[in-house]
C-alpha cells in the first residue's frame, strides 16, 4: 500500500479539479455550439447547467457511451427549462456528441502517430 499524506491528497485533488474545469467548459461548449447550429438560442448558464446534468445521466452504465440517455436528458431538461422542441434537443445532443467524437478520433490519431517509447517519465526523448 502506498499511503499518501492528507496534504498531498488535497493538493492532488485541487490540481485535478483545476485541470477539469477548462476540459468541462470546452466539452460543454461543443454542445452549446451544436445548440446554436441547430437554432436553439438559450442563455449559456442555463444550457451549461442542463449539459452538466445530461452528462451525469449519460455516465450511468445503462447504454453504450450514454447514447439515448443523454438525448432524453437534453430533451427533458431543455424542454422543461427553456421550451426547446424535443427534435431540436435531440439534434443538438447528437451533433454535440459527433463534434466530441471527431476530436477524440483526432486525438487518437495523434497519439498513435507518436513514436513508441518517445515518452519517458513525461519527457520527450529523441
Amino acid at each position: 500500500w502506498n499511503f499518501v499524506s492528507a496534504k498531498a491528497t488535497r493538493d492532488g485533488f485541487l490540481k485535478a479539479a483545476l485541470h477539469s474545469l477548462p476540459t468541462l467548459f470546452f466539452h460543454h461548449g461543443a454542445f452549446y455550439c451544436a445548440a446554436r447550429a441547430v437554432g436553439v438560442n438559450i442563455p449559456p448558464a442555463g444550457f451549461f447547467g442542463a449539459a452538466a446534468a445530461a452528462d451525469v445521466a449519460a455516465s450511468l452504465p445503462v447504454s453504450f457511451a450514454g447514447i439515448g440517455v443523454r438525448e432524453k436528458a437534453f430533451e427533458t431538461l431543455l424542454g422543461r427549462w427553456h421550451g426547446v422542441a424535443p427534435a431540436d434537443a435531440v439534434a443538438l445532443s447528437l451533433l454535440g456528441l459527433a463534434i466530441v467524437m471527431v476530436w477524440g478520433v483526432v486525438g487518437a490519431l495523434c497519439f498513435l502517430a507518436e513514436p513508441a517509447g518517445s515518452l519517458t517519465n513525461g519527457k520527450h526523448v529523441r
